[in-house]
Formats: C-alpha cells, structure tokens, sequence
C-alpha cells in the first residue's frame, strides 16, 4: 500500500476529528455509517444521530444526502434517529467492528415535538399571550406548559403557587394570579384555538421553524447525565485547566459538581448549609470555585469550593438573611466578588481577603417603562408600585466598573465603586434583559431575552446595536465569550439551542440541543473552543464540539 501524502493525512485527521465521540480519543473507537431516509426512500438533512450507553449520549446530524459517521467505543449502544417532522426511531446495536446502520423514517406531526420558539409562534401578540410570555417564559419554555394543556383557570390558578417545590416558586400577587390563569386557559386550556381537547392542530407552515445550517452539520455534541437523580444543573463554568465546575439548583440536590473531561467523571459536593440552592459561579485566579446562594431565610450567601481540599466554605451576611443572592463575577484583581439578586436597589460585594460584605446602591426608576415585561404583567392584573428592579446577572469590565442587568425592567445598569457613581440605560424595544457578559474590548453584551435579541453596548460610542437571532422567539439566556476567537456564544433557552455569533461578519450558526425542552442556562467555552452547557430541566451537562472553523457562515 503506498504512503499517504501529506494532504490525505491531514484529511484523514480532520475526519475522525470531525466524527470524534469523546472528550479525549481513543484509538480503538469504531465508525459508524449510515443514512437517514424517508419512507419514498429521499435522503432525510439535519437529522439527529444519537449514541446512547449508560448516562451518556453521543450527536452528530446527518448531511444533504441523509449519511453521517459517528465514532463509538466497543459496547451495546441504543441508536436512534429523529428529525422535524418525522417520527424517531431507535436501534440496539453492539460496537465491535466498523459497520452500517441506516434508518428510514414515517413523517408525523404533532405539538408535542416542537420546541419552546415554535410554541410560541402560535400565540398571539394580544394581552394574554403577552402576559403569557412575560410570567412563564421567566423561568421556562411553552414546552412546559404544554404539559398541562386543558387547564381551566380554576385549575391553572391553583396549580400555579405550587407548580414547583424544587425550586423558588415566583411570588405572585391575587390580581396577578387570577388574570394569568384566565390567560393560560384562552391558549392552554379546553376551548384553545391550537391546544384543546376538540382542536385541529397547527399546520406545519403556521408553525416557524428554522432549518438547520450546513455549518452546524458538522458538530459532535456529547451530553452526560448526572448521579443525582432530578438534579437540576443551572450554570457551568471552565477554570483554566479544562474542568468544567456546575452548580445543582434545586432543593433536594443542593450540590456544586466537577466533571473531568480526561477521564469523564462527573463528582458532585454537598452543600454544607441546607437548601442553600447554589445558583451562578465563577473561577477565580487561584482556581477556586465561587458561588452565590440562592436560598431563601439563610445566612449564607456565598460559598467557595477548593479544588485541592474539595472542601466548601460558606460566607454568611446575618443582615440580609431573608434575601437571596444569584449570579457572581470577579474583579479583574481577583479579590472582589460582585454579585447580584438581593436587594431591589443593590449590588453586593464580597472582599476575599477582609471577608467582608457590603452593599451598593443603583437606581431604581419612579415608573415601570412601558416597554417591559413589568409593564405587561401590571396590564394584565399586577401592581404598577413599587418597581420593583432587583438584579440579574452581573460583570466586570477591564477597568472595574461593574455591569448588571434588571430583568423585568429591560435596563442596564453601571457601577463605579471608585466613585459610588451609577448610570441606568433603557434601549429601545428591550422588554427585560437576562444575561451579560463584558468581552476583551470591554463591550458590554446583553440577553434581550423576551424581545429575541442579542445586544451589544459599546462604551466608547456609548450606543447600542442588537441582532435578532436566525430563531424568530430566540430567548438568549448566558453568554461566554471564546477567547481563542472572540466569538460569542449563548444559550438559546426556548428554542433549545446553543449559538455562536461572529461579531465582525454579523453571522449566526445555531447548534440545537439533542435533547428536547432542556433549558440550558449559563454556558462556558473552554481553550479548546469547546462550549459548555448545562440541561437545567433534564440533569444534563453538555459539551459542543463545533467541528471546522465557520465564523463567517450565515446561517441557522
């Protein structure tokens, strides 16, 4: 056999790096083939190919002509395939040696297979499917609503205040409650034009679905579930090792776990204060993991998690015991951790080396701005005053000033703490703003996250610009910047995907998550340009391995 020429290496390389199916390689992986077709026979594009042993589960997608390839170690696997519109299918296969397993699929239609975005393509603009979006869409996707399609009012409103004993249920004032319900039961309940018990369901052309984009055929997508069972993984970040660290924010699992990508264990910690709900947290330079607590009626309100020891300390405020904290980031020194939640009108900070709390206020408007999911729930029974602001997610820039976001109100906010100074910025047609993230030119991005958009302030021109995802109800949830590129990447909760932007070519390419309604959060990108999620509603983490370099690819 004649050697291979430098080009055929490389090729050869580039493949199996493309159809690689763990974090590490293995030379005793074995390719699988195969195509996707249709029951005429007509190659299926963009279907999900997924690899399922133990508690993980492999993706590729298939190209133009319905052929994918995926590399599996040795071992019984359950194969499927599912794609838009048609049924899935599944195969129990052993990996011994190279082989084909092909798949033909039965077209299908059905509500319950469309996401989150499309869901709510189907819901009208009007004051009920507005408040809709403004109370449910907070904290999760129409796929979650659906669950209990056919609800009356009488039965939403009394579902509501208890709708979740795993997590902080939303507080809800009566006026509130009973104008939501009446609300759920127009869309969701017996009578609904789409979800009733008697309805014609939507047509396939009613319903707004973005096909996917050939650069996103390319990426390997590896999901792990974790040891708890239920546990509902919010966040995820990357210290500079590679290991990805999480939190589990939810009451019964109330743990921070770590997860090795070299061997691909997952090990989880208890928290040592109960019910502390560990919600958003960040490396800091010495390769501890800090965490802000989200429970309520606690004294803790910080916790620290040493690598080394795999020990956690907590920080307790006796002053702001019945108020939870949220989100956290680190100065630029290291020795600050800034966090928001909490007070309606403050920041707080952390000192490391003094240990020592404090607050800081930020302003607060007289009125709602009309513009704003407040203003929305006020229009559909709830209360105009106070306004309440609060915090949502925070960063720091390179210079120290610190950045929050006011999800309800739609705001931006800034702190100098040199200074005391505050500033407050209202862009237009932001109904509330999610998460943020400050990149290495200092710009300041932000989740416009109820108006579909991504946004950018950039402080040296003091202006804004935002761009409206390939996904029409994209809901972009955290951010991560990768810093080999300067890519920027989001979690896209209810139209469950993971999505890079290309600031200088203004270009979307939306990877979607395997696994259905997985409500991913708060991502990371590691020095690999690997991105990592979490399944906040399946107890999954994720990795995305985006494949050949497409920065300037328009697409899905």
């Amino acid at each position: 056999m004649p050697a291979m020429t430098p080009k055929q290496i490389f090729r050869v390389f580039f493949l199996l790096l493309a159809a690689g199916l763990s974090i590490s390689s293995r030379a005793a992986d074995t390719l699988v083939q195969g195509s996707v077709t249709d029951s005429a026979g007509k190659p299926i594009r963009g279907a999900i190919i997924k690899a399922t042993l133990g508690d993980k589960t492999v993706a590729r997608f298939t190209q133009a002509d319905g052929k994918y390839q995926i590399s599996l170690p040795s071992g019984p696997y359950s194969i499927s395939a599912e794609a838009y519109g048609f049924a899935a299918k599944t195969q129990l296969k052993d990996i011994a040696q190279a082989g084909t397993l092909d798949f033909s699929l039965s077209p299908t239609w059905n509500v319950f297979m469309l996401s989150g975005s499309e869901l709510e393509s189907l819901v009208p603009h009007d004051k009920e499917g507005t408040a809709i979006r403004a109370s449910c869409v907070s904290c999760h996707t129409f796929n979650t609503i659906m669950v209990r399609k056919g609800y009356n009012a009488d039965q939403w409103a009394e579902f509501i205040p208890n709708m979740n004993k795993r997590t902080l249920n939303p507080q809800y004032s009566p006026e509130l409650l009973v104008g939501l319900s009446k609300s759920l039961e127009k869309y969701f309940g017996p009578s609904s034009p789409y979800f009733g018990e008697d309805a014609d369901p939507p047509k396939p052309e009613q319903v707004k679905h973005v096909e996917m984009s050939d650069a996103a055929l390319n990426a390997t997508i590896i999901e792990y579930k974790l040891p708890t069972s239920r546990a509902m993984p919010h966040s995820i970040t990357i210290d500079a090792k590679g290991t990805a660290w999480f939190s589990e924010y939810d009451r019964p699992s109330n743990r921070l776990g770590m997860f090795d990508p070299a061997t691909e264990k997952i090990e989880e910690f208890p928290m040592p204060v109960v019910e502390s709900m560990p919600h958003t947290g960040a490396i800091g330079k010495d390769g501890r993991f800090w965490v802000a607590l989200a429970g309520r009626n606690i004294e803790e309100k910080l916790a620290v998690l040493d690598p080394a020891t795999k020990k956690i300390k907590t920080y307790s405020w006796p002053e702001k015991k019945s108020i939870a904290g949220h989100t956290l980031r680190l100065d630029p020194s290291g020795s600050t951790v800034w966090f928001s939640g909490g007070d309606n009108d403050h920041l707080w900070s952390f000192d490391i080396e003094t240990e020592k709390f404090q607050a800081h206020k930020f302003p607060v408007p007289v009125t709602i701005p009309n513009d704003s999911i407040a203003a929305d729930e006020v229009a559909v029974g709830g209360h105009a005053s106070p306004v309440q602001a609060g915090s949502y997610d925070v960063a720091v820039d390179s210079k120290g000033k610190v950045w929050a976001t006011q999800l309800s109100l739609g705001t931006l906010i800034c702190l100098d703490p040199v200074t005391g100074e505050t500033k407050a910025f209202k862009p237009e047609n932001t109904p509330s703003m999610r998460g943020i993230m400050v990149d290495s030119d200092d710009n300041v991005w932000f989740g416009n996250f109820h108006g579909h958009k991504i946004g950018r302030f950039d402080q040296k021109t003091q202006t804004f610009k935002q761009w409206q995802p390939p996904t029409p109800n994209a809901t972009p949830y955290g951010f991560a910047q990768d810093a080999r590129t300067g890519e920027i990447w989001f979690a896209d909760m209810s139209g469950n995907n993971i999505t890079r932007f290309e600031p200088r070519s203004e270009k979307f390419v939306e990877y979607p998550i395997p696994t259905r309604n997985s409500n991913s959060r708060f991502i990371g990108v590691d020095a690999q340009s690997r991105v990592w999620f979490t399944e906040y509603w399946n107890g999954k983490i994720g990795v995305l391995i985006p494949g050949q370099n497409v920065a300037t690819t328009s697409s899905r």
